[in-house]
């Protein structure tokens, strides 16, 4: 709201209010997508509140292939693109960012081979990231067994891969996109590291020996008698298994209460969506998804007010 409270003054020129009110996201993915849709419905839901700027707001996506969307069927791709395009948004494909200033973002045509200036007021860097200095700075200290493709690598069991004789071995794990998980290709999306996460909690609740490969669990550090039946008993879990990666599908916002679903069970298909019926599924599991009950509520109360008031911008 800072850029359309400062386009909205009177010493403004209309050169100024344009490049105010532009906003480029960099990057054809799911996140750029979901952005540039909800910015489009921020766009329409803010006109009452400055009739003036009403048609000068644009969102401009960037992005160096030729497609967007590229875990989604080509059907879907293409849904999509004409979606936001019809709320205004505008696409700029097959180019590369090649620098972001404060004012502006520098383009390369790769069909043109040519470079320009885009004046903007916002730039939302959604293109996927290079390493962080924290992981770097681990990278540079561990041995070769334990760096694959840039990444730490990493076991079936997400320990570090030190050699044995490290005394480190299986004291120390890594999950998300600064891990690799040797012999195996999987996407860096929230999805495989919420998973992980989730495997990781149920692997120290149990108590495996992490130094044994697999890791066995030791029965006397059970807390209940219960604990030891269900998990050597009915779970058949002595052995740690190994972390398996369970493919549910994609979903990417659209705006305007339309979406798009690729859903699926590991490498079965179930159900391909877009429109209304996508966007039900994008709320349900949005909402499955929250940590409790009440955060729950609080977001089915927040979308109610929302669709009852129109989009709350007060800003503390």
């Amino acid at each position: 709201t800072t850029r359309l409270e400062r386009a909205a003054q009177t010493n403004i020129d209309q050169e100024e209010r344009r490049r105010l009110l532009t906003f480029v996201i960099c990057g054809g993915g799911p996140t750029a997508i979901e952005l540039a849709g909800e910015l489009s419905d921020f766009n329409n839901d803010i006109k009452a509140r400055f009739p003036k700027l009403e048609s000068m707001p644009k969102v401009i996506v960037i992005e160096a292939a030729p497609n967007i969307l590229p875990p989604f069927s080509q059907e879907q791709r293409a849904i999509a693109q004409e979606t936001l395009e019809n709320a205004g948004v505008q696409f700029i494909l097959n180019t590369f960012v090649k620098e972001v200033s404060h004012s502006s973002v520098t383009l390369f045509d790769r069909k043109e081979e040519k470079s320009y200036n885009i004046p903007c007021g916002i730039v939302v860097w959604a293109a996927g990231t290079t390493t962080l200095p924290f992981i770097q700075n681990i990278l540079s200290k561990l041995p070769e067994s334990g760096k694959e493709k840039g990444k730490i690598a990493v076991d079936q069991w997400l320990r570090l891969n030190f050699d044995k004789e490290h005394h480190a071995f299986g004291d120390v794990y890594a999950l998300g996109d600064c891990a690799h998980i040797i012999g195996t290709s999987l996407p860096q999306t929230a999805q495989v590291a919420s998973q992980a996460g989730a495997y990781l909690a149920r692997y120290f609740n149990r108590r495996y020996d992490t130094k044994s490969t697999p890791p066995i669990i030791h029965t006397q550090s059970y807390l209940s008698p219960f604990e030891k039946i269900w998990i050597t008993g009915f779970r058949q879990a002595t052995e740690a298994p190994k972390f398996s990666f369970l493919n549910l599908g994609i979903l990417a916002y659209l705006g305007a209460g339309q979406a798009l679903a690729r859903v699926q069970l590991g490498n079965i298909p179930l159900r391909n969506a877009d429109g209304k019926e996508a966007f039900a599924i994008w709320r349900s599991v949005y909402l499955a998804k929250q940590v409790s009950t009440r955060s729950r509520i609080l977001v089915l109360l927040d979308w109610f007010k929302t669709r009852l008031f129109g989009r709350d911008i007060t800003r503390l």
